[in-house]
C-alpha cells in the first residue's frame, strides 16, 4: 500500500486479496458459496470529503441443496465500484453523520452445468448496475471502537439475462428497489487490522435479515508520517476512518 499527498487532498492506493463465504437459505433451499477475490483500491480525501474506486475479478463454487437433491455451480465475476461520501463531525469527532452513495457495475457468468434432476441450466452472463445512496452515523468510542446505524436506498439495474433449462427459458432475473437498515460495530487495532460485526433487514424489493463479519489485515508499508491538512492525524487513519 502507498499513500499520496499534497497541501490540500491525500490518497493511497492498494491490492488486495480475500476469501469470500456465504450461506443463504429460504423456501427449502440451502446455498452455500465459497470463492476469492484479487482486486486493486484507489482512496483520496479533501478535509472530510472522501472517495474511493476499486476494480476485483474473482470465483466462487456453489452448492445448492432442495428436496429434489444437490446441484454444484460455478461462477466467474468482475466488477468496479466507487463510494463517496462526507463526514460531518460532532463532539470533538466522537460522533460523525456520514451521507454517502455508492454505485458498482458486476459481471457475473455461471458455467453451464445439469442439476439434480439431470437438466441442463444455462444463462447468459448478467451485467449489473447497483446504485445506493445512503447514510450512516457513527460513535468513535475509546479504544478504537465504532458502532453505528445506517440506511440505504438500493436500485440494481440488470440487462436482460436469459436463463435455459433444456431449451425452455425459465423466468428472467430483477430485483425492485428496496430499502436497507443496519447497525454494527468496527474495531481497530492499530493501523493494519480492521474487524467488524454487522446486521441488517431489507424491505421492498428484497426482505430478509443479513448477518455480515469480516477481518481485514493490511500489509506493506506507508508513510505513517503524513498528516491531513489540519496536521494532526496520519492520512492512512483518516482514510480508513471515512471509508467505512
Amino acid at each position: 500500500m502507498s499513500t499520496i499527498t499534497n497541501a490540500n487532498i491525500h490518497g493511497m492506493w492498494g491490492v488486495y486479496a480475500g476469501y469470500n463465504g456465504s450461506h443463504q437459505a429460504y423456501d427449502g433451499i440451502s446455498i452455500y458459496q465459497n470463492g476469492g477475490t484479487l482486486g486493486v483500491v484507489g482512496m483520496a480525501y479533501k478535509g472530510n470529503f472522501f472517495t474511493g474506486l476499486t476494480a476485483n475479478s474473482g470465483a466462487s463454487v456453489g452448492e445448492a441443496q432442495a428436496s429434489f437433491g444437490q446441484d454444484n455451480f460455478t461462477m466467474l465475476m468482475a466488477g468496479i465500484a466507487s463510494k463517496s461520501g462526507y463526514n460531518f463531525e460532532m463532539a470533538d469527532g466522537r460522533l460523525i453523520i456520514q451521507p454517502n452513495f455508492m454505485m458498482s457495475y458486476s459481471f457475473v457468468n455461471t458455467f453451464d452445468y445439469y442439476n439434480a434432476a439431470g437438466i441442463s441450466i444455462s444463462s447468459d452472463p448478467l451485467h449489473a448496475i447497483h446504485l445506493e445512496p445512503g447514510l450512516k452515523i457513527i460513535g468513535n468510542l475509546k479504544n478504537g471502537w465504532q458502532p453505528y446505524a445506517s440506511v440505504s436506498m438500493i436500485w440494481n439495474i440488470m440487462d436482460n439475462t436469459q436463463f435455459m433449462a433444456n431449451q425452455v427459458a425459465l423466468p428472467e432475473l430483477s430485483v425492485k428497489p428496496y430499502v436497507k437498515y443496519g447497525v454494527g460495530v468496527r474495531k481497530s487495532w492499530g493501523e493494519r487490522f480492521t474487524g467488524f460485526f454487522q446486521t441488517y433487514i431489507t424491505n421492498g424489493g428484497r426482505n430478509g435479515v443479513g448477518l455480515q463479519l469480516g477481518l481485514r489485515m493490511m500489509l506493506g508499508r506507508g508513510n505513517s508520517g503524513i498528516t491531513n491538512s489540519a496536521g494532526s492525524k496520519p492520512a492512512v487513519k483518516k482514510v480508513i476512518k471515512s471509508m467505512k
